[in-house]
């Protein structure tokens, strides 16, 4: 990590919220959390709980690690023949692999100098889907360290939806940019999923598609969610790449957001899917698709809406759309089953189960 800070502190300006070292650090952390969530099945690590807070989690961990946990490698391009629009959209995302030896599994991860600096410098408080922030400033004065343990959280979900794109989709930094168009949007509502699961796993709370008398939400979910929202580190990368702000443009990053919002309130009732994505139709309404069936809104999407209009917009569709999700487990027991003995499937292969 030493390494990272010596090449990276060279110009940063604090951000307004988190030093530069405290950042770094939160890479470490995230990565820690990480890395434990997919060891925790090995018998060092038997007894230790995900639930706690970070520094807990790290003074337990530390004393249990034989040899590295993880390894966090950081890389910069050569800017001088490359200008910002290259480097964001072909030297921004990083590389992750698991390597399996007899005591543990290690997390390799590669870190780009563009995400470092635009995730830096677009960190901010938590804000809804239409751009109001989530929590009272009091949080951040009662809570020490809590705007440290959103940023960590933020990491977190990023290594999350690298993971998915590897272990599940078979694409990685090599080879990504033979999937584009459709192919990359497909991919990249399954890879948000995977990571929204992987997420709450990492903290301890399984994803669960289940039944339940009660249809109120896990709060400790939806905090975890709502404190995800912390950067907009793709907004400003979308300024220095071209095409981003054309209607297609708008569009796909209007719809990755609601389904985004969808998944998660879905997860925090305990109706966790295993596949989802989110359409427009010809009449700017939206179809989205839940493990395999279709669900329809008869409002027209705010595309160019105030950011008041956006959040209840969501707010709406996201518990209609969980209202019947739940009629159909409800009325389909096959349906119902089948959702639930995929979503078990799936940990196995996250290695989470």
């Amino acid at each position: 990590m030493a390494n990272l800070w010596n090449v990276w502190k060279v110009g940063v300006d604090h951000n307004g919220y988190i030093d530069p070292d405290s950042y770094v650090k939160c890479w470490s952390t995230a990565l820690t959390r990480a890395a434990f969530l997919l060891n925790r099945n090995h018998e060092a690590f038997a007894g230790l709980r995900l639930s706690v807070g970070n520094d807990v989690l790290l003074s337990d961990v530390t004393p249990l690690v034989d040899g590295e946990l993880f390894t966090l490698e950081y890389s910069e391009v050569v800017r001088k023949r490359l200008d910002e629009q290259a480097i964001a959209t072909d030297f921004f995302y990083g590389s992750l692999s698991l390597e399996p030896n007899q005591t543990q599994n290690i997390l390799r991860f590669g870190l780009r100098k563009a995400f470092l600096d635009y995730s830096y410098e677009g960190f901010c408080p938590p804000m809804r889907f239409g751009g109001q922030e989530y929590f009272d400033e009091r949080k951040y004065v009662e809570e020490d360290h809590f705007l440290e343990d959103c940023a960590v959280n933020y990491i977190l979900r990023n290594i999350w939806h690298n993971y998915a794109h590897r272990r599940l989709q078979n694409i990685n930094d090599g080879n990504y940019w033979l999937f584009a168009g459709g192919a990359r949007h497909e991919s990249d509502f399954h890879a948000d999923l995977i990571s929204s699961i992987m997420l709450v796993s990492s903290y301890g709370i399984p994803a669960l598609c289940s039944l339940p008398k009660s249809e109120v939400a896990n709060d400790r979910i939806i905090e975890l969610f709502r404190m995800n929202k912390c950067n907009q580190l793709f907004v400003l990368r979308a300024q220095q790449r071209p095409g981003s702000g054309s209607t297609d443009g708008t569009h796909w990053r209007f719809r990755r957001s609601l389904a985004n919002y969808i998944s998660g309130y879905l997860i925090s009732k305990n109706l966790t899917p295993t596949s989802l994505s989110l359409h427009l139709t010809d009449e700017q309404k939206i179809a989205c698709q839940i493990n395999g069936r279709y669900f329809f809104s008869k409002n027209k999407a705010p595309l160019t809406g105030g950011s008041k209009v956006r959040y209840e917009y969501a707010r709406e569709v996201a518990s209609s759309i969980s209202n019947e999700f739940r009629g159909n487990l409800n009325d389909d027991a096959n349906f119902y089953n089948w959702s639930s003995s995929s979503l078990r499937e799936l940990k196995k292969v996250l290695l989470i189960k």
